[in-house]
């Protein structure tokens, strides 16, 4: 995990690119992802923000690529018999939320630190009420992000 809660994961396979990339196409037509090259996919989170200029509309992203790796080579099963061989593929995914949801936790966590010194940046108001609404609105947006991110995996983990 990285400072924008950009998420990589690994998953190894035991059937052939053709196969993985025939059902994941499906999945991806279904719920409205892309395929962006021969072996890449974008998905976004089923729920979505409202769209304004340059924003993301998504809560959150998953894109990857399918790669062949060397078959698997299982011993044979009798002696004198040829090894039997499984086709792998090698799925690199990376999640990421939504930038806007990255910022806003960041800017609530700032306000926050900087109420906590004494530095009164937007309102007037009883200290144990601000930090009370700052820790709120903290939470809220820390959990934004990782219930959408985790919930996009648990998605795509139920495909494959």
């Amino acid at each position: 995990m990285d400072i924008f809660f950009t998420q990589s994961y690994q998953y190894v396979l035991e059937e052939d690119v053709t196969s993985v990339s025939a059902r994941l196409g499906s999945f991806l037509m279904r719920t409205g992802g892309t395929t962006l090259a021969e072996n890449s996919f974008r998905l976004g989170h089923p729920w979505g923000l409202a769209q304004k200029g340059f924003f993301d509309s998504r809560l959150a992203y998953l894109s990857g690529t399918l790669d062949p790796m060397a078959p698997l080579v299982l011993p044979p099963p009798a002696p004198g018999e040829p090894p039997e061989y499984r086709a792998r593929t090698l799925v690199d995914v990376r999640i990421r939320p939504n930038l806007f949801l990255v910022l806003l936790a960041y800017a609530v966590s700032l306000v926050l630190l900087l109420d906590m010194m004494g530095i009164e940046l937007f309102w007037k108001s009883q200290y144990l009420l601000r930090l009370l609404l700052l820790c709120v609105l903290e939470v809220g947006a820390v959990w934004s992000v990782f219930f959408t991110v985790s919930q996009l995996r648990r998605q795509f983990e139920a495909l494959m």
